[in-house]
């Protein structure tokens, strides 16, 4: 990513934290259990396809080492409807039109923390609009081939957790992945 291109969307996502959508950042473990939440939902593109994708958030370093992550936020949403309706408006900016799809707090904890993701957690109460500028990233699904390759020529072995890491990584952008 370009830096012009990344400055951009760091200042995009400041923007949207700073706009008080009511959106929560943190570590996913401690973010869920802090809120009592048993489940959430999370955007997938293209789910159970080869190019399947999570949609993530994008932050700033310093949002990063703040929350002790890579800058990547897997955004989950409390509430089905509010998950949906902002599906409708990715696909209003031109994406595939993403599922919402429950998750446990478990596997979306597990997820994040074998990504080294934090999390955006949209409570009830939030409204939250997408970013203005929003992007696919075709070099995550590169990665994955590139393990995918690793993992036939070297056996499965520990290859899963890397699998996955490259997975989440299908959707990295500024602020989306799909």
């Amino acid at each position: 990513m370009g830096g012009d291109r990344g400055d951009s969307l760091s200042a995009e996502f400041e923007r949207l934290a700073a706009a008080r959508s009511g959106t929560v950042f943190g570590c996913a473990p401690d973010l869920l259990r802090e809120r009592k939440v048993g489940h959430s939902w999370v955007l997938i593109f293209n789910a159970g396809q080869d190019d399947e994708g999570l949609y993530t958030l994008q932050g700033s370093e310093a949002a990063a080492s703040q929350h002790g992550n890579d800058g990547t936020y897997v955004l989950a949403f409390e509430q089905y409807e509010e998950a949906s309706r902002f599906a409708m408006l990715l696909q209003a900016q031109g994406f595939d039109m993403p599922t919402a799809t429950e998750w446990p707090a478990e596997q979306l904890s597990e997820f994040c923390s074998s990504t080294e993701f934090g999390l955006g957690f949209v409570p009830h109460e939030a409204l939250l609009v997408p970013p203005q500028v929003n992007y696919f990233d075709e070099t995550a699904f590169e990665v994955v081939a590139k393990l995918q390759e690793v993992e036939e020529a070297y056996g499965a072995d520990g290859a899963e957790v890397h699998l996955a890491r490259a997975r989440a990584l299908l959707g990295r952008t500024s602020c989306i992945d799909r």
